[in-house]
């Protein structure tokens, strides 16, 4: 039987509702099915190298489309593309990378000077206070970190904890502390775009009410129900999540990003959770902000850590914040550690101790064709800007058959595979941004091998393939270029 990788390439920040300018050429990619489970880092048949440290809850370091535009198998690679460049070839600013194989992502000395920049921004922030912004699994808070107000805490050893809970218990947020506080920002059944919508809206109320130096953030669970396609609605869910992230950071609060858990109810929706998690991680990653990956963590436990509705997380009947071996089997007491966790590890960043994780090499290249980016593991996301990058070395994609001017700057990726792959790729922009995605089989227009401004579905054999996030240029106008999220997910 012949292996199979689905790779899942989504350059989203928001819907794209305007004509389809990007759809000539080459066919165009269905909305497909669901999607597989998040593959770890050198997953299958794709040549990404590189494995993480251990995985742990304490925050420790855990129909083919060819060239010639006819019918038949799998696109091959004509070969000749260029390698990526070394980690000193950078021109645009590398983030540091979030792995998929741990449950927190890593505050390094780069990260924890750019969360002080942060908290800069907001002197008039307490540094004892965090708020809360999510659906019902956020929303209660006798299942979510209350707990940590009161006496019924059993940190199962975790003794380092102890500073933080002393701090956010002392806290004033309104009248009560932070772990008890009942949040604006925070109630059931309700999808991002509940935060920022009104005027002034739940998330703005909560910030003015509290001024909280951290915000712990979850949303997703509702957002993957909204639509009968729910990898359309995809596109607006990560819009609104970047929303809520660059309004918190523009007033000076730390935003702490969480993966959702399955949602074992339906296996149909459930089947979107790993793309719109890849989403969250993508904007964490960029924005250079603290993830969780829960859904990771739940994955772990007996019926995923969820109760009986199979879809809000299960409670220890000795308490949500029994955090001992036997507790830590059920969903919200998982939660209320990595979340705690996570707290704490911003909380030491600002306060200015030794960072718990080493800076790594960047990923080689600067986007250039010359010298792509490489796609060195998967899962792999990455929150590009074209306006930022200087290469204009492709306009028109010949290979495609298209005519549309894609003369703007442009950002390229090199991704090698090592046996049969299904691609599929999103792209999705906000505002005026309009950049569309290209895979080609080599460093030049005639190479294209699929194109579109949404979607792209198309087999590979093994090889060496370029995937190029390019600028649209209107007659008589300027290149629409500016921020994507590219999300590359294997199966």
């Amino acid at each position: 039987m012949r292996a199979c990788l689905a790779i899942i390439l989504s350059v989203a920040l928001a819907a794209c509702d305007g004509a389809d300018h990007g759809s000539g050429g080459a066919s165009g990619a269905g909305a497909g099915g669901g999607l597989g489970g998040a593959g770890g880092n050198g997953a299958g048949g794709v040549d990404a190298g590189g494995g993480g440290a251990s995985p742990g809850r304490d925050g420790g370091a855990g129909g083919a489309v060819r060239p010639d535009g006819g019918p038949g198998g799998a696109s091959r690679p004509d070969g000749g593309l260029p390698a990526d460049g070394g980690p000193d070839a950078g021109i645009l600013d590398r983030p540091t990378r979030y792995p998929s194989d741990r449950t927190h992502s890593p505050i390094t000395a780069t990260l924890a000077r750019s969360l002080r920049a942060v908290a800069a921004r907001g002197a008039m922030r307490r540094a004892d206070v965090f708020a809360k912004v999510g659906d019902s699994i956020t929303a209660e808070p006798s299942a979510f970190l209350g707990c940590f107000a009161g006496s019924a805490v059993d940190l199962g050893g975790r003794t380092t904890l102890q500073p933080s809970i002393d701090l956010f218990r002392a806290g004033d947020a309104g009248g009560t502390n932070p772990f008890a506080r009942r949040s604006h920002a925070a109630v059931s059944g309700r999808s991002a775009v509940f935060a920022i919508t009104g005027s002034p809206s739940p998330l703005s109320m909560e910030v003015d009410e509290i001024a909280p130096r951290y915000a712990v953030v979850m949303f997703g669970t509702n957002d993957v129900q909204l639509s009968a396609s729910p990898g359309t609605y995809a596109f607006s869910y990560a819009s609104n999540m970047l929303a809520i992230v660059d309004q918190l950071l523009a007033g000076g609060t730390i935003p702490i990003l969480s993966t959702i858990p399955p949602r074992d109810d339906m296996p149909a929706l459930d089947a979107w959770v790993p793309e719109y998690n890849l989403i969250v991680r993508g904007i964490a990653q960029g924005r250079q902000i603290p993830l969780v990956d829960y859904h990771r963590e739940l994955l772990a436990l007996p019926g995923h850590g969820l109760g009986p509705d199979q879809v809000h997380p299960s409670a220890s009947p000795q308490g949500v914040c029994k955090l001992t071996a036997a507790g830590l089997q059920y969903g919200y007491n998982v939660r209320n550690l990595v979340t705690l966790t996570a707290l704490d590890r911003a909380r030491r960043a600002l306060e200015g101790e030794p960072p718990p994780d080493a800076d790594a090499p960047p990923v080689g290249g600067d986007g250039a064709i010359a010298t792509p980016h490489g796609i060195d593991a998967l899962p792999f996301v990455d929150l590009g800007d074209t306006s930022r990058a200087t290469s204009r070395a492709l306009a028109t994609y010949t290979g495609c058959n298209a005519a549309q001017d894609e003369g703007g700057p442009e950002i390229a990726y090199r991704l090698t595979v090592t046996s049969p792959t299904m691609l599929r790729a999103k792209v999705m922009v906000r505002g005026d941004v309009d950049v569309d995605l290209h895979l080609l089989s080599g460093p030049t227009e005639a190479a294209c091998l699929q194109r579109h401004d949404r979607e792209i579905s198309e087999p590979l054999a093994p090889g060496a393939y370029l995937l190029v996030v390019d600028s649209f240029v209107p007659p008589g106008g300027a290149a629409k270029a500016g921020e994507y999220l590219l999300v590359v997910m294997a199966q």
